[in-house]
């Protein structure tokens, strides 16, 4: 797993920015997802209507970090054997809905309550600077469903 979580900061910190400026947005999490290897590493299933597309450049960098860190984040504490993301653009929305099949957490604990982590403190925070936000649940043994929405 430690392996794992150290491959996916390298390959986050060489992909962005600079292949989400030549790429966009969805190529360039698609190919950070063929890129994670690994005994522990989930099944990653990424489906997108925004191949192609391009939106703001500081939007796309803060997308790309948050997928990270909640695909970190399943790897890392999940041991989740399956994630399914779908990044779509909607009605003046892109809209990322992430979903693993890991062991779940307690969110007020961890979201609302002392115990929060540094990775959802700082996603929530880069999403409320695009106009973004997130809502997460998740249940012991049900996985965590994490709905990310920014607002064009």
């Amino acid at each position: 797993i430690n392996e794992a979580i150290k491959s996916i900061r390298e390959i986050s910190n060489n992909l962005s920015p600079h292949m989400l400026k030549n790429i966009g947005l969805a190529s360039a999490v698609k190919n950070f997802t063929n890129r994670i290897v690994g005994p522990k590493v989930p099944n990653i299933i990424f489906e997108s209507n925004l191949f192609g597309k391009r939106f703001n450049e500081e939007i796309e960098v803060i997308l790309y970090r948050v997928i990270c860190e909640l695909i970190n984040n399943t790897i890392k504490h999940a041991n989740a054997k399956n994630i399914e993301m779908h990044l779509n653009n909607q009605d003046n929305t892109i809209l990322l809905t992430y979903s693993d099949d890991g062991v779940g957490f307690n969110v007020s604990e961890v979201i609302h309550g002392n115990s929060m982590g540094t990775g959802y403190s700082n996603m929530m925070s880069r999403l409320r600077s695009i106009k973004g936000n997130i809502e997460v649940e998740s249940q012991h043994n049900e996985g965590t469903k994490a709905i990310v929405r920014v607002y064009l």
